[in-house]
């Protein structure tokens, strides 16, 4: 679920960003902001690359969460790695000026990395993907 509140404020955050609207969400990814950000200085080819690359972002989010939804363990990882290097990127440029996103990050990536155990607990319990137990009939 991290995975695709995530997604849907960072797509309000970009169009926020978009229209001129200095208002920013705790929940969003700071990564498709300073992806736009940065194409938008080079001119408006390049911001339509940058809302390109967030696009590309966020739909591997999407496609994370329905995995991860499913219980695949690498979907967990992908988002754990998308969501840490996010965590980064705002620790790196604003420092502790925003510990409510920082503390909201740190909340999903606690979130991710139990989920992660459960499926892979899962996978080592029985030798199977989830997906896959529910045809299989034990005595």
């Amino acid at each position: 679920m991290w995975l695709y509140w995530m997604v849907g404020i960072s797509v309000v955050n970009s169009l926020l960003l978009n229209v001129g609207i200095p208002l920013r969400f705790s929940f969003g990814l700071i990564l498709t902001d300073l992806i736009y950000k940065m194409g938008l200085s080079f001119g408006p080819l390049f911001a339509d690359i940058g809302m390109f690359a967030d696009i590309l972002i966020l739909g591997a989010l999407l496609i994370f969460g329905y995995f991860a939804s499913k219980r695949r363990v690498w979907a967990f990882i992908g988002g754990l790695a998308i969501v840490a290097l996010d965590t980064l990127f705002i620790v790196w440029l604003h420092g502790l000026a925003i510990l409510l996103s920082i503390c909201i990050h740190l909340m999903a990536l606690f979130s991710l990395w139990r989920g992660a155990r459960v499926a892979l607990a899962a996978l080592k319990s029985d030798g199977t993907s989830p997906d896959d137990a529910k045809y299989i009939i034990r005595p």
